[in-house]
């Protein structure tokens, strides 16, 4: 009996420890709407990237957030916004459409810009030439900025997109342990789970449950990272829990 209760016991810490990871990951897993851009819904993707630049060259960067994906954190896209035009003046530009599906886009951009020097708070006279290959992903009737080819920012991109994925996971896990205490077994569909605590599982590009019984389950779910990350979750455990720790098991 003594034994029972202790593995009940231990079963309730995990569940609370899961769920604290889960608070951790503040509102992953809530969708947030994708931002209108007024008149664009017919723009190819290099006229957005275009658009963004001409912010840039113009120092006319309110709103420039709305070029980006919905599944970037604004605020990580308003930071980016104004570190790049506070420390770059941007000149002439000129965009090209690498390539294009249905719901995919690249875009290269070559740009000049006068780099701010560090010690006197200036804009060098000197010119530089950067080029950048953007990714755009098809949002309803917009295309949306993914990734600029700049490591820190796409960095941050991708691990928010983890982390979104994790989230939705970890959701499911919970839904379980509702489901269960109204069934014999645990559930063997996302489908009759999302209504229990109203997740998003397209923040994954699949998600799934099997081995589902009386004693336990198995949450298999795959990221939307560029290089998608396999996540397991059970009554005990999920993993992995970071993207550092998704890019280990490659």
């Amino acid at each position: 009996m003594e034994e029972l209760f202790e593995m009940k016991s231990n079963k309730a810490k995990r569940i609370i420890f899961m769920l604290a990871a889960l608070f951790t990951i503040a509102g992953c897993s809530q969708p947030k709407p994708t931002t209108p851009i007024p008149g664009a819904e017919d723009l190819s993707p290099d006229k957005i990237v275009d658009r963004l630049f001409s912010s840039f060259a113009f120092d006319d960067i309110a709103g420039a957030e709305k070029y980006f994906s919905s599944r970037i954190p604004e605020k990580l896209a308003a930071d980016f916004i104004s570190d790049f035009n506070a420390t770059k003046r941007v000149g002439r530009f000129k965009t090209f459409l690498v390539n294009a599906t249905e719901r995919d886009a690249e875009v290269k951009v070559i740009y000049n810009f006068s780099a701010m020097n560090a010690e006197t708070g200036m804009f060098e006279s000197k010119k530089q030439v950067d080029t950048r290959h953007i990714k755009l992903v098809k949002e309803s009737d917009y295309w949306k900025i993914h990734s600029l080819g700049i490591e820190d920012f796409d960095l941050a991109v991708e691990k928010h997109v983890f982390m979104e994925c994790l989230g939705a996971v970890l959701d499911a896990v919970v839904a379980q342990e509702k489901y269960r205490r109204g069934h014999d077994a645990y559930s063997g569909t996302i489908g009759s789970l999302v209504p229990l605590v109203a997740f998003d599982d397209a923040k994954c590009s699949d998600m799934k449950v099997s081995n589902a019984d009386a004693k336990g389950y198995l949450i298999e779910a795959v990221t939307r990272n560029n290089k998608p990350c396999n996540i397991v979750a059970d009554t005990d455990s999920y993993s992995p829990a970071t993207y550092e720790e998704c890019l280990m098991t490659e």
